[in-house]
């Protein structure tokens, strides 16, 4: 209980921006006298490396990421081990690491592709994704959107359909025009499902931005408004 209440407090510091309160506190949790369990401690030192990367400490983000990653690899839970490896990348992609993100999402993959298991594995496939567009493979990239794309519907995130659906209909504007109205028919679906204003306007934008470059004027008027 002693525990919970101090991560608590932490937390609370850390939305405060008191970070060097925070991590004295995580500190405290971490060499507890009382002891704290396998999985507080890697969860202890994710919070950490969040807390570094918010104070634009990204060596020290990373730091804690790999030592919540070797804790957890000497566990057996698979749901941890996933999360380790997903923000162990997503530090080495935001800090342009590109090849180790690349190897750390692709552990997270084959760590887990059960969608109930690993909550990580659609982020992993469109951050990808994203690299692989910014390494010129449209090929890759189409692919790994799409396995983004099946992943969010088995679990119905709307929010990672939209984007993925609008990312991978852009890849598909010169080559093949009928997939790319599909997905914006999708994107537009996931927009309505979610009920935001915000993405279902941007949708039909996209949609007869589509019908204006089809030449289909009354069409793309018809989106408009």
């Amino acid at each position: 209980k002693a525990i919970e209440i101090l991560t608590n407090i932490a937390k609370i510091y850390s939305e405060a921006y008191k970070f060097d309160k925070a991590k004295e506190v995580y500190k405290r949790i971490l060499y507890s006298q009382s002891g704290i369990s396998s999985k507080m401690t890697v969860k202890v030192y994710l919070d950490l490396a969040e807390l570094e990367d918010n104070n634009l400490d990204t060596e020290s983000a990373f730091k804690y990421a790999q030592k919540a990653l070797s804790e957890a690899e000497k566990l057996s839970d698979i749901r941890l081990l996933c999360e380790c490896y997903f923000k162990n990348a997503l530090l080495l992609d935001d800090g342009k690491n590109t090849n180790m993100a690349i190897k750390y999402y692709l552990r997270c993959i084959q760590t887990s592709n059960d969608v109930k298991i690993n909550e990580y594995l659609s982020s992993s496939y469109s951050n990808l994704a994203e690299i692989s567009i910014e390494s010129k493979n449209i090929h890759a990239a189409k692919m790994y959107y799409e396995l983004s794309i099946n992943t969010d519907k088995q679990i119905n995130n709307y929010e990672g359909l939209y984007y993925s659906c609008i990312k991978l209909a852009n890849l598909y504007k010169k080559d093949n025009t009928e997939k790319e109205h599909e997905l914006l028919v999708s994107a537009l679906g996931a927009a309505k499902r979610l009920d935001d204003i915000n993405y279902t306007v941007s949708a039909y934008v996209e949609i007869g931005n589509y019908y204006s470059e089809q030449n289909q004027f009354k069409q793309a008027l018809k989106s408009y408004i």
